[in-house]
């Protein structure tokens, strides 16, 4: 092979496929990696869809039926004073109830370890209470309690029948209800 010749094959053939080899393996991770970018912003413009809809599918739930205006005034109660709170509640609870269906005989501080509130090592309150009445009066206190507190749980609850002789006093259930209050802690407020 002549001098000329293989210049021609080196200069005119090969150096030229080398450069388009080259290039073309530059253009190719260019393109990969503008490629990844584009799926990577994709993915988050889909997960912000997603994310909208769910806010506002949240939003529409929270403001219907009041809900906004509960949570509101739960998180406003939250800083109150929970026995003066408990008090207050149980008080209107009770007022709307028909004359003597229900009596509070009984309410304080519950001595003792909790066993739910022992075992989850939260902070937390306890309040014991005593009654005498009607079932449902009482289902309804304690609907309304809880309710109005949302981080009220029910501990325990002992119902017996009035061991009265005086029959018109056999009818009357006594209840003793314990509750647990959960203690929110400043870092969430």
């Amino acid at each position: 092979m002549s001098r000329h010749r293989k210049a021609v094959l080196i200069f005119g053939f090969v150096g030229p496929l080398v450069i388009a080899l080259l290039v073309s393996a530059l253009l190719l991770g260019v393109r990969s990696k503008v490629f990844a970018k584009y799926e990577l912003r994709s993915k988050a413009k889909e997960g912000l869809r997603v994310a909208t809809v769910e806010v506002e599918t949240v939003r529409k739930f929270l403001e219907s039926d009041g809900r906004l205006d509960n949570l509101r005034n739960w998180e406003e109660d939250s800083g109150k004073d929970f026995f003066q709170l408990f008090s207050q509640s149980l008080d209107e609870s009770m007022s709307q109830l028909p004359e003597g269906s229900l009596r509070r005989t009984a309410m304080g501080q519950a001595d003792g370890a909790s066993s739910i509130g022992s075992a989850s090592g939260l902070s937390h309150s306890r309040i014991t209470l005593s009654f005498e009445g009607n079932y449902q009066a009482m289902q309804s206190v304690m609907a309304r309690l809880e309710a109005k507190i949302p981080t009220l749980i029910l501990e325990d609850l002992e119902i017996v029948r009035n061991p009265s002789n005086n029959r018109s006093e056999r009818n009357i259930l006594l209840f003793n209800v314990t509750y647990i209050n959960w203690e929110i802690a400043e870092s969430v407020r």
